[in-house]
């Protein structure tokens, strides 16, 4: 159902709701314990020359990270998961590497060949991306060249969150770095390197290079193409926020709201006339991200009183229900609203307020953002909805002695 659909004004009633719930995923479960089956990256130093913290990581927001450096091309892909090998989208990668002289951005006074060189200000062969639904970004470019003491490298840091998860650096193969650097026009000035993967400092050590290797195909006329995943320790949740249901002309409107849906599939709604045999009546994919998601489904098919509940499947199999929402359709309370969207004023036609007759508006993930009461007497009422900054969708309750009807808006 479209969303310009579902926000139509129409009356909502018969509502009702549950708390946040939290869902932990895991790939394999062995005797209750989880088993992890891919290997964590090594964690390595983030030197020498790392993003300064003078520099926004908006700044190198970015697939193509070349800016002016020339060089033979190179797609790099990165997949980002967990140890039970299940990617990780919305996830925040950071790359760094020099150039094909040996030299990086962003510093001053490095060394090289070509003589002692400053960089201060530049952003060049750095880049940020967020992974994908299937955990992955690729930057677009050139092989790194090498400086001394080190050998041919690519630095490497992933945020969930904006919390830095794990800190790597991936290499390049041994006899590709010596082909390239004694047959590229724009490698041999400098030429070959003398440290190997074997001998490097970072490399060398007890974890050895094996799970940092890049796989490289292609050619230095047409360009290598690179790529590893990047294996760190986290667990995959998702977080239902709210589950609600309510009367829409006769409907059933069920809306939900998630984060962290890093590992999520799709969810499966289903309806029940006791509260304990449930039947599947549709499903949803799952946007996977760890933003927050929001959601509505509409039923036509329900009793005097159905129940619904939300199955949350993730994409290795496992599922985990919700709690259970209920749906009166001989609710008799209507609201209607307008205009919807909304930018300043809000209009709301009801039912003869009581006394006791309150409103609120609340956001979709359940944070109350404005309360108050209904004129005793009143079936009309108007509502600045200045305040409300951000746009986006908005729950407005009404809760009287005897019932509770919501209805959502947009403000503009």
């Amino acid at each position: 159902m479209e969303r310009k659909d579902f926000l139509k004004g129409v009356g909502i009633a018969g509502v009702a709701s549950i708390l946040p719930f939290k869902k932990t995923t895991s790939a394999i479960i062995e005797d209750g314990e989880r088993v992890s089956t891919c290997t964590l990256i090594p964690s390595e130093t983030r030197g020498p020359y790392p993003l300064p913290t003078s520099t926004a990581v908006s700044a190198i927001t970015r697939s193509d990270i070349r800016e002016t450096k020339t060089g033979v091309l190179l797609t790099f892909t990165i997949t980002v998961q967990n140890t039970d090998c299940l990617p990780i989208a919305g996830a925040r990668v950071d790359i760094w590497h020099c150039d094909k002289d040996g030299y990086y951005s962003a510093y001053a006074s490095q060394p090289g060949y070509l003589g002692t060189l400053s960089y201060v200000g530049a952003t060049w062969l750095r880049g940020s991306q967020t992974t994908d639904s299937n955990g992955q970004v690729t930057f677009t470019t050139i092989y790194p060249g090498w400086y001394t003491s080190r050998v041919t490298h690519i630095h490497a840091e992933v945020y969930i969150n904006s919390v830095l998860q794990r800190t790597s650096q991936f290499a390049f193969p041994d006899s590709l770095n010596n082909t390239l650097y004694t047959t590229s026009a724009f490698y041999t000035p400098h030429g070959t390197n003398t440290v190997t993967n074997s001998t490097d400092s970072v490399f060398s050590d007890a974890d050895g290079v094996t799970n940092q290797l890049l796989t490289v195909t292609g050619s230095i006329a047409a360009g290598y193409a690179a790529s590893h995943t990047f294996t760190i320790t986290y667990a995959l949740t998702l977080e239902l926020l709210s589950f609600s249901a309510g009367l829409d002309n006769g409907k059933a409107s069920l809306w939900w709201s998630t984060s962290n849906e890093i590992n999520a599939s799709h969810f499966e709604i289903e309806r029940s006339t006791d509260a304990a045999t449930f039947i599947n009546i549709g499903s949803m994919a799952a946007k996977n991200t760890v933003n927050i998601n929001s959601y509505s489904f509409i039923d036509g098919s329900i009793t005097d009183k159905s129940y619904y509940r939300l199955k949350m499947v993730d994409k290795d199999g496992k599922y985990t229900y919700s709690g259970i929402v209920m749906v009166n359709k001989k609710t008799l309370q209507s609201i209607s609203i307008y205009p919807n969207p909304v930018k300043d004023k809000l209009v709301l036609n009801h039912a003869v307020a009581d006394a006791n007759t309150t409103v609120t508006i609340t956001s979709l993930d359940g944070r109350n953002i404005a309360a108050g009461k209904l004129q005793a007497g009143a079936t009309s009422t108007s509502m600045n909805v200045n305040n409300i900054v951000a746009k986006g969708v908005y729950l407005l309750v009404v809760t009287s002695v005897n019932e509770k009807a919501v209805i959502k808006f947009i403000k503009d």
